[in-house]
């Protein structure tokens, strides 16, 4: 594999090549990200090799409680690259590109069983955002944010909040 990885924009005629390259998630990640692409038009990073996508993350940014904040919903790496590097590289574009919109808050939403995602995060200043802290902060609006994220849907996931500097 070249080791010159190039993070980017999807451009339109490559949602074919995503989708196959999404196969390395599971059937319920894979229809969550299809969900996000097709319906919701979510912009999209990828990471290409050459021609061939490696990975992907989604971000969204959202105004909750009149500040911008940005959410990683979907991350991911092509089984066949893993521990390349590329899960990084995609990490810190979608934090230039939250900080570029000047959010004040970045989220990830987490399986806390994919330890090689969740150390990611926490490597790059995420920390657990824990239900208590969440209402305190938030109040119960933070309910909203659940459902917008698809948080009720999705055991086993968890926020990870980093702050912005």
């Amino acid at each position: 594999m070249n080791q010159k990885i190039v993070v980017r924009n999807i451009q339109p005629d490559k949602g074919k090549t995503v989708w196959k390259a999404a196969k390395t998630l599971g059937i319920l990640g894979r229809c969550y990200f299809y969900l996000l692409y097709l319906f919701c038009k979510a912009d999209m990073l990828i990471a290409v090799d050459g021609e061939k996508i490696v990975g992907c993350v989604c971000p969204r940014i959202t105004t909750f409680t009149g500040e911008k904040i940005g959410t990683v919903d979907v991350i991911f790496v092509g089984r066949n690259v893993r521990g390349k590097g590329i899960g990084k590289a995609l990490v810190e574009a979608v934090l230039s590109h939250f900080q570029e919109a000047e959010c004040k808050n970045t989220f990830a939403l987490v399986d806390r069983y994919n330890s090689s995602s969740w150390n990611m995060f926490l490597h790059k200043g995420f920390t657990p955002f824990e239900s208590n802290e969440q209402f305190r902060v938030y109040g119960w609006k933070i309910l909203w944010l659940w459902l917008v994220s698809s948080y009720f849907i999705a055991p086993g996931v968890f926020y990870l909040k980093k702050e912005s500097n």
